[in-house]
């Protein structure tokens, strides 16, 4: 079900956002405070004549029973605290041709059991836990396993390779135990497993609760400091 829009309140839920990115833009999820995305309902395409209709002829905007639900919103965007992706014909179909269309995505943000960090090539990914918790890692791969993450100003060629990942435990080396941890994404870090390939880090991974080590000298518990790599 879709919730009408920017009326959250209707739809029973209480964090909850609105995406609507008109054809050739780029849309972008965002949640805040440690909260994940998890996506509700998609479309692409036109269900009323006024949405992204600026600009165009009539019978760009005409056609309304025009969609197709957009599920590659969920296998990209589920569990992570940013996603971005381009509402293109390339990248959902075209369910009506000579029709200006739209994305339309309805998520919330909620503290989930596991979270998502996905790093794209050359940035510093950064992975949080609250106060009394501490990082788990669950898997970590680097390479590309899809089309559409970290492809935003990409040529096709540089994202076309989609077999191309290799798991990697530095991640667990590095952040385990910690509660905030700093990790480059790089080939010099992870190898390259795909050379002429965009590449991204994606890491799963839960917080779980804090186990202090004792210090037999001070009678004290103590904690080490958060790794980071340089």
């Amino acid at each position: 079900m879709l919730c009408p829009r920017f009326s959250a309140t209707l739809c029973g839920l209480t964090a909850v956002g609105v995406s609507i990115t008109c054809e050739g833009n780029v849309a972008r999820l965002n949640c805040d405070g440690g909260k994940v995305i998890t996506v509700l309902s998609a479309f692409y395409g036109r269900t009323d004549r006024t949405t992204c209709s600026v600009g165009h002829r009539a019978y760009k905007v005409r056609n309304t029973h025009c969609s197709t639900p957009a599920r590659t919103m969920s296998t990209i965007c589920d569990g992570r605290n940013t996603c971005a992706i381009k509402a293109t014909n390339s990248e959902f179909g075209d369910p009506c041709r000579k029709t200006y269309k739209y994305l339309y995505v309805v998520y919330k943000c909620e503290f989930g059991l596991k979270s998502r960090s996905v790093t794209c090539e050359g940035d510093k990914g950064h992975l949080y836990c609250g106060v009394g918790q501490v990082i788990k890692v669950l898997s970590a791969v680097y390479g590309r396993s899809d089309r559409y993450t970290c492809a935003v100003g990409q040529p096709n060629s540089k994202t076309y390779n989609t077999g191309c990942a290799s798991s990697d435990s530095k991640v667990a080396d590095i952040c385990n135990g910690q509660d905030t941890c700093a990790i480059n994404a790089t080939n010099a870090m992870f190898g390259d497993p795909c050379r002429g390939t965009s590449k991204y880090l994606d890491v799963v991974y839960k917080c779980i609760g804090q186990s202090f080590p004792s210090d037999p000298k001070l009678g004290t518990a103590y904690h080490a400091t958060a790794k980071s790599t340089t």
